[in-house]
């Protein structure tokens, strides 16, 4: 399976995220040492924040490892390509 595979439908389920939401995500926006996502515009425009589980953690830095680096690739650039 492919890490994206992987890794989008454990953001939707695991953090309650919406599609728009999970796609807008950044890398900034993850906070491993409070175990928090920062949502910037999620619905109804309002900032919010949603708990990180360690699992979920987990796959999130599987996946960007698998991103190539040196390319200018990062794996919110590959959510939003693909």
């Amino acid at each position: 399976m492919n890490l994206k595979h992987r890794a989008l439908p454990a953001l939707f389920y695991s953090a309650g995220r919406r599609c728009q939401e999970v796609l807008n995500l950044k890398v900034a926006d993850i906070e491993s040492k409070r175990m928090v996502i920062h949502v910037r515009e999620g619905r109804g425009k309002f900032p919010r924040k949603a708990m990180l589980s360690s699992k979920l953690l987990e796959i999130l830095r599987v996946y960007w490892r698998g991103a190539s680096p040196g390319t200018g690739s990062s794996p919110t650039s590959k959510l939003e390509s693909n």
